[in-house]
């Protein structure tokens, strides 16, 4: 069985997250920020750490300094489609290689999904969506089901 430190420092291999601004009032999803090389030589706290992937979920785009008012140039941009979960998938391939379709679905209601916007310039904006598990949910699952 792993302990929590051997399974921190398997995580370490990964670009794993932690949030750099939290659900708010103000933010209304998790913003995560990859960990430094600095903090990976430590170990790192499963609690505050996360699998994450993220993608451009859409937008709005066509507004421009020379919009007179008049008529609306703004149209809706299209996201790309949504990823698979790679970094999970890798990350159990690596720790437990055993695991069974009907295990990994007992995982699946632990991972959250985001999502937030970055506002630009005359109205146009990015969409983005992440979805992401807590290396200590993700532990705690793995060890119920004797895994690692």
């Amino acid at each position: 069985m792993l302990t929590e430190k051997e399974f921190g420092d398997i995580a370490k291999k990964y670009d794993v997250c932690k949030i750099k601004e939290k659900k708010d009032s103000y933010y209304q999803s998790n913003k995560f920020i990859s960990i430094s090389p600095k903090e990976k030589k430590s170990e790192i706290d499963l609690n505050i750490t996360y699998l994450e992937t993220h993608w451009m979920s859409g937008g709005t785009g066509g507004g421009s300094c020379w919009d007179d008012g008049e008529e609306d140039r703004h149209y809706g941009i299209e996201g790309d489609s949504e990823p698979e979960f790679t970094i999970l998938d890798n990350f159990l391939l690596e720790v437990c290689p055993d695991i069974t379709f009907l295990q990994y679905k007992k995982i699946t209601p632990k991972i959250t999904q985001s999502e937030w916007s970055e506002n630009e310039y005359y109205g146009n904006s990015t969409d983005y969506t992440s979805k992401s598990i807590k290396l200590k949910d993700l532990y705690d699952v793995l060890c119920e089901f004797n895994l690692i």
